[in-house]
């Protein structure tokens, strides 16, 4: 993954140092997430029954990365210590331009927003 010097970065942080995501709102933030915006695997593309559980992004311990159709990046991650969540887009010039790219902004954006609320309602 390679984040451009173009990217935009959005971070939550928690309102004291003694507040912390739970790894509850983590794990449900990345099935949320894995669920709603990677592009199905090529793979399983035709199988109908299939394709909604084989996504083509990347997932480790603290956070989720993918491409949408135009190739943006888009990456969600926690901080090692739970208590900041970012969320990074990386678009060339062009990506930015195109008219979907703030309305899928504006989802994930709304995913996260809902999640911590859902989980973290104290944060």
């Amino acid at each position: 993954i390679t984040i451009s010097p173009s990217s935009f970065v959005w971070k939550m942080h928690t309102s004291s140092g003694s507040e912390f995501f739970t790894p509850r709102c983590l794990h449900a933030l990345m099935h949320r997430l894995a669920n709603q915006f990677p592009l199905p695997s090529e793979e399983f593309i035709h199988d109908k029954e299939i394709h909604h559980f084989s996504r083509k992004c990347k997932i480790w311990s603290t956070g989720i990365a993918w491409r949408d159709k135009l190739g943006i990046w888009f990456i969600v991650e926690m901080d090692k210590l739970l208590q900041c969540l970012s969320f990074t887009v990386s678009a060339n010039e062009k990506q930015k331009n195109d008219k979907h790219y703030p309305m899928q902004h504006k989802r994930i954006l709304d995913v996260i927003k809902k999640c911590c609320e859902d989980f973290c309602p104290l944060v």
